[in-house]
């Protein structure tokens, strides 16, 4: 676990984040309602460590919701992994702008969709096993490497972790944080083929 000192007006108030063995971390010792500058910095600083934050116990309105989201606007707009958020049916309830830049989707045109229909039809089987049981347990997570489809119709090699975080107010689904490995998987195919090529001479 480590500390990262507030500066809010009360000393003895400080913030803590302290990682989590399933995902990411997890933030104490703020109330995101009423976060001052230097706390919202930390949560910065944890976000762009951690990748994916919990803060339990919170109760925020519409409005503090919407009024912390903005101060983070900038971190998903950089943020190189594209992320959504899967209702436990597979219907995608969230998209974030870096599924654009990955792969030309526009984030709105996603929603409603069903994830798996993104799926080569080769990997689904195999994607199955692999997320089997995350939906059932809040916290889980599960690792894959698959192919999806972008919106010029082609097929992506993709790493994608799925996290459970159904039971968090503000997310209330499956997070599922996605990396195009497509020129590592052809960097490996090449090395496979150089590999064979030297077993035949």
């Amino acid at each position: 676990d480590y500390r990262l000192a507030s500066m809010h007006v009360s000393p003895a108030r400080s913030l803590e984040v302290v990682p989590n063995a399933t995902v990411g971390a997890e933030v104490r010792g703020v109330d995101l309602a009423h976060a001052d500058a230097a706390e919202l910095e930390a949560i910065k600083e944890a976000w762009y460590r951690h990748d994916v934050l919990v803060f339990r116990g919170q109760r925020l309105s519409d409005d503090d919701l919407l009024a912390f989201s903005r101060h983070f606007g900038a971190l998903v707009q950089r943020s190189s992994d594209a992320a959504m958020v899967l209702a436990p049916d597979g219907t995608i309830t969230y998209a974030s702008p870096a599924v654009h830049d990955q792969f030309g989707y526009e984030p709105g045109d996603l929603l409603g969709r069903v994830g798996w229909d993104l799926i080569h039809p080769d990997d689904i089987e195999a994607t199955i096993a692999a997320f089997t049981g995350v939906g059932d347990v809040p916290g889980r997570h599960a690792t894959a490497e698959l192919r999806i489809i972008d919106a010029s119709g082609r097929y992506r090699w993709v790493e994608e972790v799925v996290t459970n975080l159904t039971d968090e107010p503000a997310v209330g689904g499956l997070v599922a944080n996605i990396r195009d490995i497509s020129n590592r998987k052809a960097a490996q195919l090449q090395l496979s083929r150089i590999a064979h090529y030297d077993d035949l001479t």
